[in-house]
Order: C-alpha cells, then structure tokens, then sequence
C-alpha cells in the first residue's frame, strides 16, 4: 500500500497538471501576443537575483541567447540563501551548498558571477545600494525580481534596482513564484533553443529541488499559452518608468501583498494568475500609454 500512494499521487498530480495545460492552450489561442524580444548584440546586461537561483529561473534562458548574441552578461545575486529549510540543513551550510550550486549553473549558462553573499533575512536596502550601483549604472538593459510576489527580500530587491536605474535604460521585469500574469507581461523570449541548457543550470541546484518543481509547472503553463517550446516572459519599462511603476505600490505596508504563488501541489496553480489581479491592473494604469 505504502508503494502505492506515491503512483496514485503522480497519476491524480499528472491529471490535474494535464487539465490546466489544456486551459492554458486554448487561452492562449484565444489571445493576443506581445512580440518577442529582440538581441541587438554588444550589450552590457545585468541581473539582479535575490537569492541563488533565482537568476536561472527567471532569466536563465534569456541569458543564453544574451550571450550567444555577444552580449556582456553578468547576474548580480545578493543573498547566501541561508534561509531555506530544504533538506534541513543547518544554515552555514545551506549558504555554502547553494553557493557552489548557483557557480555551477553560471557555469553552465556561461555568464559572469557576482555574489554579494548578504545573509538571507538580515540584510538592509542601504547595504547594497552602493555596491549594486557601479553595475547598474553602466548597464544597457537590467533583468530585475518582480514586486508582483509575496516574498519580502524579491520585493526589497525590486525597490532598491528601482533607485539605481536611469532615464534611457531598459528594464525587464522577471517572474519567479507569482506570475505577471498577461495584464502586465509586454515582451516574451522565445528560449526553446536553449531551453536544453537552462534545464541542465537548473538542475545544478539540488538543495532546491523542490522548490523549483511547482516552477517548472508554471513554465509549462507558459509555454502551452504562447504555443512555443518554452518561453519567458517580462514586463519591459524605460528605467524612469520602473521607477513610476515602483512607486505606484505599498511595499512597506504592514500585511502581506495580495499576491499567490504556485504550490507544490496543482490543484490552485490558476489562482496564482488570478488573485492580485486588481493591483497588476493598478501598476499597468501609472505607466504611460506609449510605453506599454
């Protein structure tokens, strides 16, 4: 009985997982697309990441094409990580798997690594302001976490990319947990020629396997909506309209932000596209019609 359970569980799983990627197909045909990005070649490109891993999973396969394009890429994490209760590791040890882990993955995506090594939980905005601003100020386009999340140090990091970026700068808002859903996406990266190479960065992480697994649903859900091999997805802004788009939110309030991510389980994935929607469409609202 006991073997069972687990076949049981991968079978009601599968199904649920199968019917939402049926609704997200026939969403997707029903609705229009924003156009895929474009790689212009011999840019300075900078992403900013929470923690390790967060730059593979939101950006890993843009990255790629970034560099293939004769990009400069470099992904700027700020946290150790130490956090994560995965494989009930004690904290120092966390922090120093998931270092080597998140080398591995830059490696394998070949990008250049910064890692501030800020202690998960414990770190401040003025603590990174002026060691993040040489990077951003010198950067073409800047990949930054979205504030449409619940997690405090994605939010936290949003804010302090916000102050740094200037006029003329492209910024790319990036998913992780909770997903812009199409009232916010305007670019998507087709990364179905190097989505072979991001699975392999992804699968350097192995404390965070869990973690990634409800992730790697949600890329799928996107990938059956935009009728691509796989896809990511962004919500591109001039630096100075991120800043409007920044300042339109109440990051500091007291509560948490009315927003849901994906679980472990799939049977409440869609709600993670559909609550919160009020204040995606309040963020969409502050930002000029030319730029959307």
């Amino acid at each position: 009985m006991t073997s069972f359970k687990p076949i049981m569980r991968r079978m009601v799983f599968g199904t649920v997982e199968k019917c939402w990627e049926w609704g997200f197909s026939l969403g997707g045909r029903l609705a229009s697309h924003p156009p895929l990005l474009f790689f212009p070649g011999k840019q300075r490109v900078v992403i900013v990441a929470p923690h390790p891993d967060d730059e593979t999973i939101g950006v890993g396969g843009t990255a790629v094409l970034h560099r293939q394009r004769g990009d400069d890429v470099t992904a700027i994490v700020l946290t150790d990580g130490r956090q994560s209760r995965a494989a009930n590791l004690p904290p120092d040890e966390m922090a120093a798997r998931r270092a080597r882990e998140m080398t591995s993955a830059a490696d394998i995506l070949g990008i250049k690594l910064v890692h501030f090594r800020l202690p998960e939980g414990s770190w401040q905005e003025q603590d990174v302001q002026k060691k993040l601003a040489p990077y951003l100020t010198t950067a073409d386009v800047i990949y930054a976490p979205s504030c449409i999340d619940f997690h405090p140090e994605h939010i936290k990091t949003a804010v302090v990319v916000a102050r740094l970026t200037e006029n003329g700068q492209i910024v790319r808002i990036f998913e992780l947990g909770v997903p812009l859903s199409q009232t916010l996406v305007n670019r998507c990266s087709d990364v179905s020629e190097v989505i072979t190479i991001k699975k392999k960065a992804l699968a350097a992480f192995k404390t965070q396997a869990g973690a990634i697994y409800p992730l790697q649903r949600m890329s799928q859900y996107r990938a059956r909506y935009y009728r691509l091999k796989a896809v990511e997805l962004f919500r591109e802004l001039d630096g100075a309209d991120y800043r409007k788009f920044i300042s339109g939110g109440d990051w500091q309030q007291e509560k948490s932000p009315p927003f849901y991510g994906v679980r472990y389980r799939p049977f409440s994935d869609p709600l993670a596209y559909w609550i919160g929607q009020k204040e995606r469409r309040h963020l969409r609202s502050i930002i000029t019609p030319k730029t959307l």
